[in-house]
């Protein structure tokens, strides 16, 4: 049996996550500006966000550093690279996906997420608000903005059984994803149309 390198994440917190490069591209920088809003007010919320940030990382360093300075690591916490992502998102209350870049497809991580029973809350970019269906699954944020994604997060701190039913259409979603469907509609729309 292998040692899961998941962080420790109590279960009687609210635990937002964020997974991916820790990069301006992908909106880091407007999350951690966030996260600071959220945590001040709320003592019981907890962000990680999870992603290569050691290596030649200039930004990251600097987020890290105002992090440490402002003396919020144990509210906010940067972690490396982390193998155990089913255990990272079975133990998250919400998935943050909030990238700032056009050239964001469609990220991996929201089906993992939906996979694992929880909403996201986006930023209106690229590929993302097709992910998201808002409003159901989770929440599409109407501008890119630390004080919009704030509150979209606070919505669901405030209301855990938001929070549940719309983890339970994000998982029901993946329906959409079906190879098999996808296929045979590709097939319908080829050859009727």
């Amino acid at each position: 049996m292998s040692v899961s390198d998941a962080p420790e994440m109590s279960r009687k917190r609210f635990n937002v996550i964020y997974i991916g490069r820790i990069r301006e591209e992908k909106g880091v920088g407007v999350l951690y500006d966030a996260a600071k809003i959220v945590v001040q007010r709320h003592e019981s919320v907890d962000f990680y966000l999870i992603g290569q940030n050691s290596w030649q990382n200039p930004f990251a360093d600097a987020l890290i550093k105002e992090n440490v300075e402002a003396g919020l690591s144990s509210r906010i916490r940067f972690l490396d690279h982390v193998s155990d992502i089913p255990t990272v998102l079975d133990k998250a209350s919400l998935h943050v996906c909030p990238s700032i870049s056009s050239g964001e497809s469609f990220p991996n991580v929201v089906l993992e997420a939906k996979h694992a029973g929880l909403p996201s809350v986006v930023f209106p970019t690229a590929g993302l608000p097709e992910a998201v269906v808002h409003g159901s699954e989770g929440q599409v944020c109407s501008e890119v903005s630390s004080r919009e994604l704030a509150e979209r997060i606070e919505a669901y701190v405030g209301s855990p059984a938001l929070c549940q039913e719309h983890g339970v259409a994000a998982r029901q979603s993946l329906q959409r994803y079906d190879e098999k469907m996808i296929t045979e509609e590709w097939i319908r729309a080829l050859t009727n149309g």
